[in-house]
């Protein structure tokens, strides 16, 4: 009986086993509910802080299994830019409720399964649900690596160039800058981590891109000395010298291999911004500086509200005050004080400013009266009452303790 037991069981496990379909295989991280909270809403905690695409796949589902080449393709190519993880539909009923939930634009059939794969993301800053996109174009690499660029990691596509404007474009760069072509095929997306090594640059380097296309062959050919995509053109040399480095196709195996050569040939031209040698930082922090000041408290009306909320305070508690209390209080009007003193520095430097040639002065007294007047509006001073609860409000609530205290 025992022997009959254990082989009806065995058969049953074999027939249980042939019924389930095969596994989709996926370099991308397989998410929980635990997993999903700790990394994907709670990413800001974990190094680098990448966006997050996730898919909602099924194993039994023909479409998730026919597009897992497509996914597997953007997972390599923007590997290194975001984090990809997918969610099982069957072995997370949950995990996919919750999601659902969140995202209505997810799932617009009341069938879901005959749906799959969907993907969604969450951008670069984002930790929560409710600034999740979904993604709801036909899943391809190109168009997922498109979508994750610009909702992503929000990063601007380059400029579009004719092939026969290259010359002219070359010529025209400013003093000082880098140019940047990136040639790709027909229907080829531009690639991530190229995308991401300009918007760092901030202005040092001036980047397009070019389609590739069989009818330019020859204008390319003569231009660039190169028969196919894609390549890396670079403009490089004085304003009187330009000259051009090409860097072919044998070279840019994928995406992160194109801001690799571009560092590598850009070198001491690929700088992090552009030249700041006519800023004058005293300049800018002074005028940022009365400017911040002037726009959360009055000059003329901070002391005295200050004082007022101090006095309504140590009437509310009736002296009963702690040590703690006393220091709160003393250390709040040093702080008045040191602001006051401060701005009166920034303040007295403004004629040296003039004198240098500086157009910072300009600015910094509009930027002042601007802020005057629209405090003065919020701060009548013919109403006390209300002038020390708005000042509270400015302050964020930062003078409520003597309130709660004696309560």
């Amino acid at each position: 009986m025992r022997q009959r037991a254990a082989q009806q069981a065995s058969w049953r496990a074999a027939h249980a086993r042939q019924r389930q379909p095969p596994r989709i295989d996926s370099a991308a991280e397989e998410l929980d509910s635990s997993a999903f909270a700790r990394r994907v809403l709670a990413a800001d905690q974990w190094p680098g802080g990448q966006p997050w695409v996730v898919q909602l796949y099924a194993h039994d589902s023909p479409f998730c299994r026919a597009l897992s080449s497509q996914w597997e393709a953007a997972v390599k190519e923007a590997g290194t830019l975001l984090s990809f993880g997918r969610i099982s539909f069957h072995e997370q009923p949950m995990l996919v409720r919750f999601v659902a939930s969140h995202l209505r634009r997810l799932f617009r059939s009341p069938h879901p399964w005959r749906e799959l794969p969907v993907v969604f993301g969450l951008p670069r800053g984002c930790y929560s649900m409710r600034c999740a996109v979904v993604f709801t174009d036909q899943l391809t690499s190109q168009a997922l690596q498109r979508w994750a660029g610009t909702h992503l990691l929000r990063l601007r596509p380059l400029p579009p160039l004719s092939s026969r404007l290259l010359g002219h474009w070359c010529r025209a760069l400013p003093a000082g800058q880098l140019g940047v072509l990136a040639v790709v095929r027909e229907g080829q997306p531009q690639p991530l981590h190229l995308l991401e090594e300009i918007s760092k640059a901030q202005g040092s380097v001036r980047a397009a891109a070019a389609v590739w296309r069989s009818a330019d062959r020859a204008v390319w050919q003569s231009a660039i000395g190169a028969a196919s995509p894609p390549l890396l053109v670079l403009c490089k040399g004085t304003a009187s010298n330009r000259h051009l480095v090409t860097v072919r196709s044998s070279s840019l195996t994928d995406s992160s291999a194109w801001a690799a050569e571009l560092r590598r040939h850009a070198g001491p031209d690929l700088s992090q911004g552009p030249s700041r040698g006519n800023t004058r930082p005293a300049g800018l922090l002074a005028l940022a500086a009365a400017h911040a000041l002037l726009a959360a408290l009055h000059a003329a009306s901070w002391l005295e509200l200050a004082a007022r909320r101090c006095s309504q305070g140590l009437r509310d508690v009736g002296g009963d005050i702690s040590w703690q209390q006393w220091a709160t209080a003393a250390l709040g009007l040093a702080s008045l004080w040191a602001f006051k003193r401060l701005l009166d520095a920034f303040s007295a430097t403004d004629d040296e400013f003039a004198a240098a040639g500086s157009p910072v002065k300009k600015p910094a007294r509009r930027a002042a009266a601007s802020s005057s007047e629209t405090l003065e509006r919020m701060l009548p001073l013919g109403d006390t009452q209300a002038a020390v609860l708005r000042l509270e409000d400015i302050l964020g609530g930062g003078g409520s303790w003597l309130g709660s205290s004696a309560r």
